[in-house]
């Protein structure tokens, strides 16, 4: 068989194999929010007074969720682990044939699961030359072969790196409206006086540290977001501008920026950390009155989660920086 026919039978099931990594992350993000809106509804009715069932069903209806969940979630975690350790099998069979390291997300940049880094060592293939390949054509000169095929290859990855930053933009999504839900019907509950005065503490930090939670998850899948970029701008264009002999591709991030329609970043990145600590504010000014012991547990954590958002929203910057400035 024809080497280009074989890596084009191999990249197909490369797409295949990135596609259902895509599919088993979306699968973990749909239960999450699906799960958060009935724990909150359930939760809701059940201190609001308004419960249809008996006493025992808000226990199990949760308890079911959460099985339900944590099946979901084991489900697609063993996975995404078989699938990321075929994709470096197959980045390195596939850079191994094309005689350049084409193909590297998954064995360089990819964690290998859907939470947890789960790297496998000897997936990393052998170390090949960087700017090896096909050489690039003059000007009124076609590809060769090879070098249409290492084209083919390196759009190939684009799509798959542009498919899984929508996945993660939706990600950004996920815990906004959960937390809007929640914090409404916690203040509604607050309100008519259905919380024992004694577990008032434990409402006031637990809401706060579930907005720190929301806050996380958002800043988890922006710094995925930009990670995808960088390594798209700073890695695989400069290999195809290398190939086609120019750089005249993927433009419209600077035509945004070219006719000042380009959003500020800065809201995006430092926004969300506001949050956190409005949060941490609203509990403190709840509690100034009757602050017990309890309250500086509760000030610690949130505190030391407002840190972790801290550091993380100025790393994000510094992703965007790493792109942003070299362009």
């Amino acid at each position: 068989m024809d080497p280009s026919q074989t890596i084009s039978i191999l990249l197909a099931e490369y797409n295949t194999l990135r596609a259902e990594v895509l599919a088993a992350r979306s699968n973990v993000a749909k239960t999450i929010g699906l799960a958060a809106a009935i724990v909150t509804g359930v939760v809701g009715s059940y201190f609001s007074g308004r419960f249809p069932g008996p006493d025992w069903a808000p226990v199990s209806i949760v308890a079911i969720v959460i099985a339900y969940s944590a099946f979901t979630f084991s489900w697609n975690e063993r996975n995404t682990r078989d699938f990321t350790q075929r994709l470096r099998a197959l980045e390195a069979d596939i850079n191994k044939r094309a005689g350049e390291r084409l193909l590297v997300w998954e064995t360089d940049h990819g964690s290998g699961s859907i939470v947890v880094p789960f790297h496998h060592k000897g997936w990393k293939g052998e170390a090949m030359d960087e700017s090896g390949g096909a050489p690039t054509p003059r000007n009124g000169e076609t590809l060769s072969d090879a070098a249409t095929l290492l084209v083919h290859a390196h759009l190939a990855e684009y799509q798959t790196i542009t498919a899984r930053i929508s996945r993660f933009m939706s990600l950004q999504a996920v815990p906004w409206p959960a937390l809007v839900a929640f914090l409404t019907i916690v203040t509604i509950a607050y309100e008519k006086g259905l919380f024992d005065p004694a577990f008032i503490a434990l409402v006031a930090w637990g809401a706060a540290f579930v907005a720190q939670l929301a806050v996380q998850t958002y800043y988890f899948a922006l710094y995925e977001v930009y990670n995808h970029v960088r390594y798209v701008e700073n890695e695989l264009r400069p290999k195809l501008a290398a190939l086609l002999g120019t750089g005249s591709f993927w433009g419209y991030e600077g035509y945004l920026k070219k006719t000042g329609k380009a959003n500020n970043p800065l809201l995006g990145d430092l926004g969300p950390a506001a949050i956190s600590i409005a949060a941490i504010i609203l509990a403190s000014a709840l509690r100034w009155k009757s602050w017990a012991a309890s309250d500086f547990l509760g000030l610690a954590i949130n505190g030391l989660f407002l840190t972790v958002t801290g550091l993380t929203a100025s790393h994000v910057v510094k992703v965007r920086k790493d792109f942003a400035e070299a362009h």
